[in-house]
């Protein structure tokens, strides 16, 4: 796996957000919606594995997702 690959996969930064708030939903109601592009759902899925990677404020610290499980 490549060293760097989560700034080659974010191409546009906040383009999810953005759509969502264009469509008047927060970013995990418009995911979990059927009538979405494939470029959003492709958004959406990085969305949920950035979401696993990022550091926990739950555990008070460096506790990453999964790590918890």
């Amino acid at each position: 796996m490549a060293k760097d690959w989560i700034q080659g996969a974010i191409k546009n930064p906040g383009s999810l957000n953005a759509a969502s708030k264009a469509a008047g939903m927060s970013k995990s109601q418009f995911c979990s919606g059927d009538g979405i592009s494939t470029k959003n759902k492709r958004r959406c899925a990085l969305w949920k594995t950035l979401n696993k990677v990022r550091p926990s404020k739950k555990y008070g610290g460096p506790v990453y997702g999964w790590e918890i499980e």
